[in-house]
């Protein structure tokens, strides 16, 4: 009878080492005198004042709070996929977005009265027998054209920021008073957003000569996500790290 031959194989597994993101925040609280870590039934929560049980000092650890919620805050922000409305495109070192300009309160006032002035005027003129001023009524007529011809052709009112490797630069065509704007790119330190009046701006704080200031930058979205998006794409173009600042509106986030 033959014997059968049985081979054994070692089989040799490898360690092989997994990183997880770890997505959770949290932070120990040192004490600023010894250094040492306090532990949490040395902390009173409510009142954000903690006892180092090593030196028994006494302090307030509230900025250590106050960071932790704006790190839950930044990461709970989801990523915003380009609304309709607005293009971005990429070239080399620079960006531009092109959107439609938003419509504002006192261009839909005047929007809907000057047509009608004008009109009143021209029936003016008519109705009393050609004594109301000819001037007057022509100019409510032009008036009122060219009012007219700026509804139509809203669609073509557009907003266009540029970011290259050393400014921001944003223009409106047409401009409708309002100038062209440039800043210098490492001076811009925060963009944030702040709804009045059910409208949503976009500020930016701008480091400057005479201290830091809030510039407003795009006016008047209805929508959240166009301005979400916003803040997000120049944020991202510009390195800066989202962060909560005062004056900023607190908007829920979008599922």
């Amino acid at each position: 009878m033959a014997r059968k031959t049985v081979e054994k194989h070692k089989l040799e597994l490898k360690e092989v080492e997994i990183e997880v993101e770890d997505t959770s925040s949290y932070t120990k609280i040192g004490c600023p005198n010894c250094g040492s870590d306090v532990p949490a039934s040395d902390l009173n929560i409510n009142d954000k004042i903690a006892k180092c049980g090593n030196c028994n000092v006494v302090f307030s650890f509230q900025k250590e709070v106050r960071e932790l919620e704006v790190a839950e805050q930044v990461a709970s922000k989801p990523e915003i996929i380009r609304p309709e409305g607005i293009d971005i495109f990429h070239f080399e070192e620079e960006m531009d977005i092109t959107m439609d300009q938003p419509i504002s309160v006192p261009e839909v006032l005047l929007g809907s009265l000057v047509p009608f002035i004008g009109l009143l005027f021209i029936l003016a003129y008519f109705a009393s027998d050609k004594e109301f001023p000819l001037w007057l009524a022509l100019m409510g007529g032009v008036a009122s054209f060219l009012s007219i011809l700026n509804l139509v052709n809203r669609s073509n009112h557009k907003i266009f920021i540029n970011i290259d490797d050393r400014f921001l630069s944003i223009k409106r065509r047409p401009k409708k008073f309002i100038q062209d704007q440039q800043y210098n790119i490492s001076e811009i330190d925060q963009l944030y957003l702040r709804v009045i009046g059910g409208y949503h701006h976009i500020y930016m704080l701008v480091n400057g000569p005479g201290g830091q200031k809030h510039v407003k930058l795009v006016s008047n979205l209805q929508s959240t996500s166009k301005a979400r998006f916003l803040e997000q794409e120049i944020e991202r173009k510009l390195g800066i790290k989202d962060r909560r600042v005062p004056e900023e509106t607190v908007i829920p986030s979008i599922s």
